[in-house]
């Protein structure tokens, strides 16, 4: 998917499995940062099952951590390690909740009052794009076309996509694409494959299939 996320588990862990060795498991911590995913994933949920997520738009999870998001490619990261011990309380108070609207206000809060702690950012005319990418369709631009309104050479873009959000931009744009492909069949699963694969800007079926 091209979000990145802040997962919280306020009940039973989340287990990571290898996909080579379904022995090899790993408990992930209360909450935990995923940025870019490439690498396929095994999870394993506990009974108890229930999940929050904040889902960042591109360009979001680098301005609230200010560290190039490149680095957080296929892992997950321990929450309190990149935000802070206040995640820690953060979890402790989900644990205790059982209303789900309250949930979701006690991690609104946290979030916008971590927003406020940031020095305020020198935007640029990127960040000002990126935030828009997603919403508008953009992502599937062309790169040139992309550079132009970001005031950037084509190379200068590149690499500051690519500290932002993780990802080339070209890799991101296929995997916007392929998203919007997945998320229009599962709301219109009467569609055939070819309608989907025109709807959301592939050149026919196979190229479709390329991309899966």
């Amino acid at each position: 998917a091209p979000q990145q996320c802040l997962y919280f588990y306020p009940r039973d862990a989340l287990r990571t499995v290898a996909p080579a060795d379904p022995t090899r498991t790993h408990r992930l911590a209360g909450s935990f940062v995923v940025a870019p995913q490439l690498e396929r994933v095994d999870l394993h949920f506990g009974p108890d099952h229930l999940m929050l997520c904040a889902v960042f738009w591109p360009g979001g999870l680098h301005r609230l951590l200010g560290v190039p998001v490149k680095e957080l490619l296929d892992v997950a990261v321990e929450g309190r390690a990149l935000l802070g011990p206040a995640v820690a309380d953060l979890e402790a108070r989900l644990a205790e909740l059982t209303d789900h609207g309250a949930m979701l206000a006690a991690v609104e809060t946290y979030l916008l009052g971590a927003l406020r702690r940031l020095r305020p950012p020198s935007e640029r005319p990127l960040d000002r794009l990126l935030a828009v990418l997603l919403p508008t369709g953009r992502a599937t631009h062309p790169l040139e076309r992309l550079a132009a309104e970001a005031c950037l050479s084509p190379r200068q873009f590149e690499r500051g996509f690519f500290e932002r959000v993780g990802l080339p931009p070209k890799l991101y744009a296929r995997i916007v694409r392929f998203d919007a492909a997945y998320r229009l069949k599962s709301r219109q699963p009467g569609l055939d494959w070819l309608a989907v694969a025109v709807q959301c800007g592939y050149y026919d079926y196979r190229h479709l299939l390329r991309d899966f």
